[in-house]
């Protein structure tokens, strides 16, 4: 039996493995790589999500997809080179176990939760050490066996609902801090629905 995730973490798995398919590119039929055309694409939801062309911080509008009633979409600041995805959905996640780093923010009425966990993927004989069993434990690593090397990330993430929608605004690896993550997600909630069409 192979041991993949040795410890799930809900929630933070989870985007773990929806983040790293929607980072390496949106590839479904309906993708659009034009902010332009992203209306027509979001109307094929049976929601209306909110989502910005382009954040204050230099991150814009790479591309987006639709898959089984999901909204993913792709932002990259072409002068760090960063990446994040934003995913809108309508299904309630399961609850998420304590992260290590949890911050909460209010924005209007609309509760944020920021989380970051590291990630180390190991070779499948991997023997995890003490101080990495312990850290597991807390919350504050999530260990994957079967990869070809010693990889270590970490995931930043800010979730939210907002009117019956679902979002998260995630990424590996990121110089942004909570603050900043904060902010991204104020843009997207703050905007007018008039921004959308």
């Amino acid at each position: 039996m192979s041991k993949i995730g040795m410890k799930k973490s809900g929630l933070a798995l989870g985007l773990l493995l929806l983040m790293v398919l929607a980072l390496t590119a949106c590839s479904g039929e309906k993708e659009v790589n034009s902010y332009e055309k992203l209306g027509e694409l979001a109307a094929k939801l049976d929601y209306t999500p909110k989502y910005v062309q382009s954040f204050d911080n230099g991150f814009l509008f790479a591309a987006a997809d639709v898959t089984d009633n999901q909204l993913w979409l792709n932002y990259e600041n072409l002068q760090t080179g960063e990446k994040l995805t934003c995913y809108a959905h309508t299904a309630a996640e399961e609850a998420q176990a304590n992260p290590a780093t949890l911050l909460e923010q209010q924005e209007g009425d609309v509760l944020l939760s920021y989380w970051s966990v590291d990630y180390k993927f190991v070779p499948a004989d991997y023997q995890q050490t003490a101080e990495e069993a312990a850290a597991v434990a807390a919350g504050s690593l999530q260990m994957a066996w079967g990869s070809d090397e010693i990889q270590e990330q970490q995931l930043q993430s800010v979730v939210w609902q907002d009117g019956g929608v679902y979002y998260s605004l995630s990424g590996m690896d990121l110089s942004l801090t909570a603050d900043e993550l904060f902010a991204m997600a104020a843009q997207i909630i703050n905007v007018a629905d008039a921004d959308n069409n």
